[in-house]
């Protein structure tokens, strides 16, 4: 009876990870089509690491190698609630659809700050994506794979908060090998008066 129970309990905990999830990815892209552009300066280290805290629920039993590295030559101005989702979604992405039974499982995230534009890359090694599904990657609801569960809207979340920053994103991505993301987003800082 008690395994039983603690079965029910974990399938009602995944339940409401998955309806939590799906809220805020709603709330996400209603905020992005709706608010205006806030521009602030960001602490790209902190939003990184938050990122990889926040998704630490995701899979307990998925180890990988997080290699964090971060060039500045200048302080980074821009939404920081936009670049905070972006950077869950790609991070989640990248746990959700890792090699779960690879020892040298790894999420790479570099990022370059110039006075001009932030460099973004996300890159994992993990299942990958086949190249027909890649031209479909950024749609409301698509979803390339049914490994693990999902919306469809992370991805075309995070397009639409780059765009809204002026920023691209781009994907390169080899199946059964993993999968980069790349993003360019403009740098605002303020203009000294």
């Amino acid at each position: 009876m008690e395994t039983a129970t603690q079965e029910l309990l974990y399938l009602i905990n995944k339940s409401v990870f998955k309806m939590d999830e799906t809220l805020k990815e709603m709330l996400d892209y209603s905020r992005n089509a709706r608010l205006a552009v806030n521009i602030e300066k960001i602490e790209l280290k902190t939003i990184i690491d938050d990122a990889f805290e926040n998704t630490k629920y995701f899979d307990s039993d998925f180890s990988f190698d997080k290699r964090i590295n971060i060039k500045s030559d200048a302080p980074f101005y821009s939404d920081s609630r936009r670049i905070k989702v972006i950077i869950n979604n790609l991070i989640s992405n990248s746990l959700k659809y890792g090699k779960k039974d690879y020892a040298a499982s790894f999420i790479k995230v570099n990022a370059v700050v110039t006075e001009e534009k932030l460099f973004l890359e996300i890159e994992d090694n993990g299942i990958g994506i086949k190249t027909e599904s890649l031209q479909n990657l950024f749609e409301m609801f698509y979803r390339a794979t049914i490994i693990a569960s999902g919306t469809g809207l992370g991805l075309y979340i995070a397009k639409e908060c780059t765009e809204k920053l002026g920023g691209t994103i781009r994907v390169e991505s080899e199946f059964s090998i993993g999968t980069k993301f790349m993003l360019e987003i403009p740098n605002n800082k303020p203009t000294e008066k």
